[in-house]
């Protein structure tokens, strides 16, 4: 029995489900027969969501961790494309995103579309053949399929100028990159990107110079309150992890359950520092940047706190009328070093034998 789908019996169990995402340095996993494939599934575009523009989506790019939580630069995690400017040259822009807290620029181009200016640019640390990479975004743009394009409004930019920009290495979603004005109705299909690619091309033996500069980037956080689901989440993996998956299917869990797996009126989470003061009061340091989920009883709820890379805390009600004995509990992952523990066995490596 799925500890979300209680109750189906059409289900299916292909994979183990990670107690904290393995996309933000989770390790350990429950065992196979806890989360059925079809709620992974049907839950798998939120917590994508969650993970690249929820409040984890500034500290992840700049800290980490990389894909599966790995922790070598050639995994590290990118931010989303956003419109970056450069501090050394206000009102010179260009397309980029962040990676360990630096930015990088993809290859685009600029369009005037008053004096019909073209600019070739691309990342100022690139060492690749200037050639090459012009001729490489001339191609993308003859032959643009698939074409996945994203527009990108921006305020700062001018009404007259667009950029365009092409990378396959950033986002799953999208390859082409459009960033306007929003008063500016531009519209780009692929019929209209060979122009592009003759004006570029007729201005090719124009190269761009190189030169560093620093630029200013405005990495956009959506906030959505079906992210506290993915809080929630955490949280009822932790308590099952801990506790068993007879615990967690007691009838008592049934409304955060539903909750988590469908959405709805929340009634069960929320943000509040006050109860981050509650994760400050236990006698311990945290690892750096660690995830922590803490379990008490507060009057007669169960209740979880869920900390994300020491942001503020989610409060989680995972059950009223809870009359059960509870021993307060909690689970540290400290991604940064892949390890994950229970409070007293993150106290044994910080004081053996005591």
């Amino acid at each position: 029995m799925c500890i979300y789908y209680k109750g189906r019996t059409d289900l299916t169990f292909e994979n183990r489900e990670h107690i904290i995402s393995a996309g933000i340095g989770g390790i350990n996993r429950l065992p196979k027969d806890y989360v059925s494939t079809q709620f992974n599934t049907d839950s798998s575009n939120l917590e994508r969501e969650f993970i690249r523009n929820s409040l984890i989506s500034i500290p992840r790019p700049i800290v980490g961790p990389g894909k599966r939580g790995k922790q070598s630069e050639k995994y590290a995690t990118k931010s989303s494309i956003v419109v970056m400017e450069n501090l050394h040259n206000p009102g010179e822009f260009s397309l980029g995103y962040l990676k360990l807290g630096k930015p990088y620029e993809i290859p685009l181009l600029l369009y005037d579309e008053t004096s019909k200016f073209v600019k070739f640019s691309f990342d100022k640390t690139d060492e690749g053949n200037l050639d090459e990479i012009i001729g490489s975004f001339i191609d993308k743009l003859i032959n643009p399929e698939p074409f996945k394009l994203k527009i990108l409004d921006d305020e700062r930019l001018p009404l007259q100028q667009i950029l365009l920009g092409h990378s396959t290495e950033v986002e799953d979603n999208f390859n082409f990159y459009l960033a306007k004005h929003p008063g500016n109705k531009t519209q780009v299909t692929p019929e209209k990107l060979k122009p592009f690619a003759m004006a570029l091309t007729r201005t090719k033996t124009d190269l761009p110079q190189h030169e560093q500069y620093i630029p200013k980037m405005s990495i956009k956080m959506i906030w959505k309150e079906d992210h506290l689901r993915v809080f929630g989440k955490y949280a009822f993996n932790c308590l099952s992890f801990l506790k068993g998956k007879n615990f967690v299917l007691n009838e008592r869990f049934d409304g955060v359950r539903g909750w988590i797996a469908n959405g709805g009126h929340n009634i069960y989470a929320k943000m509040n520092n006050e109860y981050g003061e509650i994760l400050a009061k236990l006698p311990v340091t945290f690892p750096e940047l660690s995830h922590v989920i803490h379990f008490t009883k507060i009057d007669r709820h169960l209740v979880a706190l869920v900390s994300l890379y020491e942001t503020s805390s989610v409060f989680i009600d995972l059950a009223d009328n809870f009359d059960s004995p509870f021993e307060a509990d909690t689970w540290i992952c400290d991604w940064k070093n892949r390890k994950e523990y229970r409070l007293m066995e993150y106290l044994n490596t910080l004081y053996p034998g005591v």
